[in-house]
C-alpha cells in the first residue's frame, strides 16, 4: 500500500512543477530588456490606444496639448505684451471690415427751401453710409474684383443720372432767371461729415436741386413763370432726388447680399442688420468652413427628397420612376 501511494503522488509533483512559472527568468528578461531600451510586454500593452482614443485621436492630441499649454500669466513681460497686442490688431482689424472709421471732411450746405432740407435731413446720411458700405467695406469683403466693380458702377450710374436731371433743369431756369433766385431768412444750415468722393458729389446735387427750387421760387414771385409749370419743375427735382436714393440702397443691398453667398453666411440680409448678427453670422460660416474650431452639435437627420411626379408621363407608364415608386410606396 506504501508502495502504490508514492507512485500515485510522484506526477502530481512532476504537473505542479510544469505549471508553476518561472519567476526569476521572467525578471531577468525584463531587465535585459530594460537594458537594451525595448520595452516590456505589460509597458506595451499600457501603451496601446484605448478604444475611445482610436476613433477620436485629435480629442487625445488636444487634451494632451491643453495640458502641456502654459498659462499667460507664466510668460516674460514682454511675451504677454506681444500676445495682448496681436489680439487688440485683430479684433480692430475685424471691426474695420464691417464698420471701418473713415477720415472724414466736414462741409457746410445752406438749403433755403423746405421740400430740399426735409429731403437731405431724411436721406443724406444713409447715402453717406451706403457710399462708404460700397467704397470700403465692399472692396475689402467682396473678393471678386469684377462683380466689386459692376456694383460701383451701378452706384456711380444713379448718381449720373440724377446729376443729368438736375444740370437740366438748372441750366433752364438760371437762362431764364439770369441767375436771380429767392432767399430764406433762416435757412437750413448743417455741417456735415464726407466720408466718400460719392458722397461730394451728392451733397453737390442737393444743393443743384435747392438752387433749382429757388430760382423756380424767384420767377414765380415776378409772374414770369405759371404756377403749374413751377409746381411740376419742383416735382421732378423732388422724385429725381428720391429715386436716386432709392437705387443706391438697392445697389447697396445688392451687393451684401452676394457678399452674404460668397461668404456662406446663413443671415438675410436687410436695412436692419446689426453687426452683432453679421459677426455671428461670419464666425458661423468660419466653423463650418474649418477655419475655426469646430463645436460639438447634434447630427441632423437627412430628410429624403419628396419624390417628383412627371405630369407629362405617357399614360402607358408609371407616374414615378421605378426607384422613387418604391421609396413613395414605404
Amino acid at each position: 500500500m506504501t508502495e502504490l501511494s508514492t507512485e500515485v503522488s510522484a506526477p502530481e509533483a512532476t504537473s505542479a512543477e510544469a505549471v508553476a512559472p518561472d519567476k526569476p527568468l521572467k525578471k531577468r528578461v525584463r531587465r535585459r530588456r530594460a537594458k537594451a531600451g525595448r520595452p516590456s510586454v505589460d509597458t506595451a500593452q499600457s501603451k496601446r490606444p484605448t478604444a475611445k482614443e482610436k476613433e477620436n485621436p485629435s480629442d487625445s492630441a488636444r487634451a494632451k496639448s491643453v495640458e502641456r499649454r502654459v498659462s499667460i500669466s507664466d510668460l516674460p513681460p514682454d511675451r504677454q505684451a506681444e500676445i495682448a497686442g496681436r489680439r487688440l490688431a485683430g479684433a480692430a482689424q475685424r471691426k474695420h471690415i464691417y464698420r471701418p472709421q473713415i477720415p472724414e471732411i466736414m462741409q457746410d450746405i445752406e438749403l433755403h427751401t423746405h421740400e430740399i432740407g426735409l429731403l437731405f435731413t431724411r436721406d443724406f446720411a444713409a447715402c453717406n453710409e451706403y457710399a462708404v458700405a460700397i467704397d470700403y467695406v465692399a472692396r475689402e469683403r467682396l473678393t471678386d474684383r469684377a462683380e466689386f466693380n459692376a456694383y460701383l458702377q451701378e452706384f456711380q450710374d444713379a448718381l449720373d443720372e440724377l446729376s443729368e436731371t438736375l444740370t437740366k433743369l438748372h441750366g433752364h431756369y438760371e437762362q431764364i432767371s439770369n441767375g436771380g433766385m429767392a432767399k430764406s431768412r433762416k435757412p437750413h444750415v448743417v455741417e456735415v461729415g464726407i466720408q466718400s468722393n460719392r458722397s461730394m458729389q451728392l451733397l453737390e446735387l442737393f444743393k443743384s436741386a435747392d438752387d433749382i427750387l429757388r430760382m423756380v421760387q424767384f420767377l414765380t414771385i415776378y409772374g414770369d413763370l405759371k404756377l403749374e409749370e413751377a409746381n411740376k419743375s419742383a416735382q421732378t427735382a423732388q422724385n429725381a432726388l428720391a429715386r436716386c436714393v432709392k437705387a443706391l440702397r438697392n445697389v447697396k443691398l445688392r451687393c451684401f447680399r452676394r457678399i452674404v453667398e460668397t461668404e456662406k453666411l446663413r443671415l438675410p440680409v436687410k436695412s436692419d442688420t446689426t453687426i452683432e448678427e453679421l459677426t455671428n453670422a461670419r464666425r458661423v460660416a468660419a466653423v463650418k468652413t474649418g477655419a475655426e474650431v469646430k463645436a460639438t452639435s447634434r447630427k441632423r437627420r437627412a430628410q429624403k427628397p419628396a419624390p417628383i411626379i412627371d405630369p407629362a408621363a405617357p399614360a402607358t407608364e408609371p407616374l414615378l420612376p421605378p426607384t422613387q415608386a418604391i421609396a413613395a410606396a414605404e
